[in-house]
């Protein structure tokens, strides 16, 4: 299991798996693809993603305009 945190409410979550759980509970599905990560169901619903890996992995959200408004990192 993988705890990603960020700064903005609701924008902690959990991975185990191809599952996610958000800070509110919401559980929802990650397809993978080569890094390229897919968010559906829960709070995290329709979110791409990019797996970055590094000392500490991140996990960077594009927006519609293909950039990087926000990432986190993998928490203690």
């Amino acid at each position: 299991m993988l705890v990603f945190q960020h700064a903005g409410p609701l924008q902690n979550f959990t991975i185990k798996g191809a599952s996610n759980t958000d800070s509110s509970g919401a559980t929802g599905e990650i397809e993978n693809s080569g890094g390229n990560l897919q968010f559906s169901g829960g709070n995290l619903n329709g979110q791409a993603a990019i797996y970055k890996g590094g000392n500490p992995p991140t996990i960077s959200f594009i927006d519609d305009n293909g950039e990087e408004p926000f990432f986190c990192q993998l928490g203690q």
